[in-house]
């Protein structure tokens, strides 16, 4: 259905992102959100908003007052905004994505609610191609990985303590997309809601062939590497000991569906250049 039942020739709905992913998820069915919250954190993972954009503050505590001025149709997010939403429903309708349901399958509910979202707008068969075209995508780079040597995968955001990694397991869109491209996630232990464990680097020993690939947030990763470096334990890692580590360039560790085609390409790119020797 159409949003709020508007004839197809009617002007463009007026829609505010609060958060990154209701942004990239607008974005992907060919919607330009009028505002959006904390923009200066999208560049750097892969997201480019219009300059025309508008900024409407931290995305679970909105400028309200800027918001009635923008007068939107429509709010989208994918955040609990139980606090909030109250207020943000006598501005205009909310609409939120429930992705991160901590069922193990949140590449699918990232599909079905890009599908609902884009029903609402009218955007219903924009949106089946998005689908489509990154189900094809991620077949594709599966197929360029079937002559690699595919070892199990750690995907890591490093800390600069030199003692801590944030690893991504079960519930996370990342550990959909390494089933999707036929590889095993290093890490089996538990994960919170959002597919994510904070350990200790010593966690990282229990499997002894895996690839390691880290998030490389801007130099936040030098840093880290050279305080690990000083560590026995990262340095008797098979990995490190046999260089099979990768940087991968930034994305959103908590999107949706965009988030699940970006990873995939960058992923790929990563393990190409990572040595696969025993």
């Amino acid at each position: 259905m159409p949003f709020f039942g508007l004839a197809h020739a009617a002007p463009p709905p007026r829609v505010v992102a609060l958060d990154k992913v209701a942004a990239h998820s607008l974005l992907a069915i060919g919607v330009t959100p009028v505002a959006a919250g904390a923009i200066s954190s999208y560049e750097r993972l892969g997201i480019t908003l219009p300059s025309t954009v508008i900024e409407i503050g931290v995305p679970v505590e909105p400028n309200l007052e800027l918001l009635q001025q923008i007068s939107p149709d429509l709010n989208v997010t994918h955040f609990n905004m139980n606090r909030v939403e109250p207020l943000l429903r006598r501005i205009a309708p909310t609409f939120t994505m429930r992705i991160y349901r901590g069922d193990g399958r949140t590449y699918s509910h990232a599909a079905s609610e890009l599908e609902r979202l884009a029903a609402v707008l009218g955007r219903s068969a924009v949106a089946r191609e998005y689908v489509r075209h990154v189900e094809r995508s991620i077949l594709m780079n599966r197929q360029r990985l079937a002559d690699l040597h595919n070892r199990p995968v750690f995907v890591c955001q490093l800390s600069d303590n030199g003692r801590n990694v944030t690893v991504f397991g079960k519930n996370s869109i990342i550990d959909d997309v390494l089933a999707q491209l036929g590889l095993n996630n290093a890490w089996s232990g538990a994960t919170g809601l959002y597919g994510q464990a904070n350990i200790g680097v010593e966690g990282l020993t229990a499997v002894t062939d895996a690839v390691l690939v880290y998030i490389d947030y801007e130099g936040e990763a030098g840093h880290a590497l050279k305080r690990l470096g000083q560590s026995p334990i990262w340095n008797h890692l098979g990995f490190v000991k046999r260089n099979r580590l990768s940087p991968i360039k930034p994305f959103d560790v908590y999107g949706g569906l965009p988030t699940a085609a970006r990873f995939s390409d960058l992923l790929v790119a990563a393990l190409l250049n990572v040595g696969q020797d025993e």
